[in-house]
């Protein structure tokens, strides 16, 4: 069976490797950021109230019902996945000749 669409699930879902585009990974993400040297007691409540606001049970319906698979990651682990995020699209800017308008 194929996947779906939770938003469509009649129409089949295929990824863009599967469309024929090998090698093509594109995610979806959102980040907070604060000011360099914010406390870790700021940082720790921030990344608290997300993962609880994250958890209710009625976002996360609402989530899923637009298909959205909230995974937070916090700390220095979101600090290596942001600047990788940076790096990768510098990089596809720069190969395209993509210049600021």
């Amino acid at each position: 069976m194929p996947n779906v669409l939770v938003v469509h699930p009649s129409v089949p879902a295929r990824s863009v490797v599967e469309s024929g585009y090998p090698g093509f990974e594109v995610t979806v993400w959102y980040g907070l950021c604060g000011p360099a040297r914010l406390p870790g007691t700021v940082i720790a409540t921030l990344l608290a109230g997300i993962g609880k606001t994250l958890a209710a049970p009625d976002l996360r319906r609402r989530f899923a019902a637009q298909g959205v698979e909230p995974r937070p990651v916090g700390g220095s682990d979101f600090d290596a996945f942001f600047k990788n995020e940076v790096a990768r699209w510098a990089k596809v800017v720069k190969d395209a000749g993509i210049a600021p308008e």
